[in-house]
Parts: C-alpha cells; sequence; structure tokens
C-alpha cells in the first residue's frame, strides 16, 4: 500500500542524505518491498502470501549477488600487480 511504501522510500531518501557514499546506499531501495511487507504484517495485521517469500528470497539473494560482486571488482580495481 501507498502508506508503508512511503515510510520506507523516505527512510531510505535519509538514509542517501546522510552518507558519504551513495553506492552503499543505493541497494538499500530494493529493501523497500520487504519491510513494507513487515509493516503491513505488524502494524495492519495483513496476511503475508507464501509465494511472496520465495520474492522476497529472490530480492535478498539479488542484493548478496550485488554486494558481493561489488567487493570483488574493488578488489581487482585496487589490488594490481605490482
Amino acid at each position: 500500500s501507498l502508506f508503508e511504501m512511503s515510510i520506507t522510500f523516505t527512510l531510505w531518501l535519509t538514509a542517501l542524505q546522510l552518507t558519504t557514499s551513495a553506492a552503499r546506499i543505493g541497494n538499500l531501495i530494493y529493501i523497500t518491498p520487504f519491510f513494507s511487507l513487515l509493516i503491513l504484517s505488524l502494524v495492519v495485521g495483513e496476511s503475508i502470501h507464501p509465494a511472496t517469500f520465495f520474492g522476497l528470497l529472490l530480492i535478498v539473494g539479488s542484493i548478496l549477488f550485488q554486494a558481493r560482486s561489488g567487493r570483488e571488482s574493488g578488489k581487482d580495481r585496487h589490488g594490481g600487480a605490482d
């Protein structure tokens, strides 16, 4: 719903304003659906469809993959041969 998405999006924008590295905060936008579902479940009491958990796993897996890939490419960039 619009309410919980606006809360998580506002938190993301605040994090962008407070950080010195927007690249580190960039992936947090993909966690917004997770927190939106959490707010819906805890505050509103809405039930979460089981298929939604599969989508959440894809999101979290993609974030972890992106974070790992970013670290590995940073090593390649800064760990050159002498």
